[in-house]
């Protein structure tokens, strides 16, 4: 589904991938435009992108301080062969990096939908746990981030055809609501839907009832 191209106020200034490393503690892994943020900004920021609460993760946590805001989900995801890399979770977020007052609620649904392809493809191929990840994940950032500012959606092949992640930008005040269905409004055939009808069971149900004005 391809989105809405966000405003200026609402662009995407950077994407983030923060995760905590075993030896080294939190850690700002890959950023998009590089050097977008100084260590020293992200030292005040780590622990909101990566909280010691477990309670905080999954939820949505947005944080106003320098000039800019960000937007992110602290997550902790279950490694599938945790037997052999010797870690059981990867604990991680992906930042976006906003204008002070950008619209969150788009970039929310971003988020918590890249979550749930991380999931899987952690589920199904090891995704996280394994020692490609870190060119996967440069990709998959720097893809949201050109994507989404130039197109309102990104698509990208992470693993093979597949497994694709496609995300999209999409602003509820811009959507244009359906026009109201009157009682009297039916479905009106324009194709020969006889054939269709004989193996659709749904289909075969509603035939009887389509070209027939409802008595009011």
């Amino acid at each position: 589904m391809k989105g809405s191209i966000p405003s200026e106020t609402d662009k995407i200034l950077a994407v983030l991938f923060v995760e905590f490393d075993n030896n080294y503690g939190i850690k700002l892994s890959y950023q998009v435009p590089e050097n977008f943020i100084a260590e020293v900004k992200f030292k005040v920021l780590e622990n909101y992108f990566v909280t010691k609460s477990k309670q905080l993760h999954g939820k949505l946590i947005v944080t106003q301080m320098f000039d800019f805001q960000t937007i992110g989900i602290p997550t902790e995801i279950p490694h599938s062969n945790a037997v052999q890399n010797g870690r059981k979770v990867s604990i991680f977020n992906i930042v976006i990096v906003t204008k002070v007052g950008a619209n969150t609620d788009p970039y929310e649904k971003i988020l918590k939908k890249l979550i749930s392809y991380f999931t899987i493809f952690e589920q199904e191929k090891q995704f996280l746990s394994s020692d490609g990840k870190n060119s996967r994940i440069l990709g998959i950032i720097n893809s949201i981030f050109h994507g989404i500012n130039d197109h309102g959606y990104c698509c990208v092949n992470v693993i093979d055809e597949l497994n694709v992640i496609k995300l999209s930008y999409v602003n509820k005040d811009h959507c244009v609501n359906p026009p109201q269905i009157k009682d009297s409004d039916v479905p009106i055939i324009i194709s020969n839907l006889e054939e269709s009808a004989a193996w659709d069971l749904t289909l075969r149900e509603l035939y009887p009832f389509f070209g027939q004005p409802k008595a009011c």
